[in-house]
């Protein structure tokens, strides 16, 4: 099957993201394999488990998209950008919820079997690493943003720097910066 121009694609996920319907379902082909893969580099490192499997998670992301959720799109890495935000947004919910559902099911965790008790520990630091990264993007929205294509999209620095409109450096001095904030704000919840 022909590859489709890169300029196709990124035509119809600009319209896409000016909620057009037909545009969005248009894309789709063109953009699926990529978000799968997206999707499972997500899941492999939040630890997500069998919290969502990754076309499930595709699915929920493409659902948010379809409910007009996708805003202004740039250009392919963008989108694939937006992708993963929305992606590990869906993540971190999941787990919200399982873990309070194990709450509710326990008195305390002390009585949970170790391997269990390592699970919830896990998705502890990970609600934690989340709120403290929504934190940062109130206060600092382009060094979320760095955080987010670095490390939950997978993106190079030089990748992230074109999506951004920055240059390389700096988006390597916002990822320090970035780092040293979800780093205080992490051991000030501990």
């Amino acid at each position: 099957m022909n590859q489709p121009e890169v300029g196709e694609v990124t035509r119809l996920l600009r319209a896409a993201g000016l909620d057009d319907d037909r545009a969005l379902r248009d894309a789709l082909p063109l953009v699926i394999d990529e978000l799968h893969r997206l999707a499972a580099r997500q899941r492999r490192r939040l630890d997500a488990g069998d919290t969502l499997q990754t076309t499930a998670l595709v699915n929920e992301a493409w659902f948010k998209f379809c409910g007009g959720r996708l805003g202004p799109i740039q250009d392919r890495q963008h989108f694939f950008a937006v992708a993963a935000r929305a992606m590990r947004q869906i993540l971190v919910d999941q787990m919200r919820r399982r873990a309070a559902r194990r709450i509710q099911d326990r008195e305390s965790l002390e009585d949970a079997p170790p391997g269990e008790l390592a699970e919830q520990i896990d998705a502890d630091r990970l609600i934690a690493i989340d709120d403290a990264l929504r934190r940062l993007e109130r206060f600092q929205p382009r060094l979320a943003e760095v955080v987010n294509c670095l490390w939950f999209a997978g993106y190079t620095e030089k990748e992230t720097a074109e999506i951004l409109g920055v240059c390389d450096r700096t988006v390597r001095r916002d990822w320090l910066k970035a780092k040293a904030f979800l780093r205080k704000i992490l051991e000030e919840g501990a």
